[in-house]
């Protein structure tokens, strides 16, 4: 019985991993950071300083 939340606690963890492996710690660290602290910490941290998505240009410019 004590394996399931374990289980649910990992699979938490590999989730924000995956999320985090574009970061500068990469998805090893986030996972580590997450067994260390708890998920729900560290995906509020990842969520806070993950950098907004660049917008597309629209290719034309005004000075033509």
């Amino acid at each position: 019985m004590q394996l399931l939340p374990i289980g649910i606690y990992l699979l938490l963890c590999l989730i924000l991993a995956y999320a985090g492996r574009k970061s500068r710690i990469g998805a090893f660290g986030i996972f580590l950071c997450c067994v260390i602290f708890t998920p729900l910490l560290v995906g509020l941290i990842l969520a806070l300083v993950r950098p907004f998505p660049k917008k597309a240009s629209s290719g034309s410019s005004a000075d033509s």
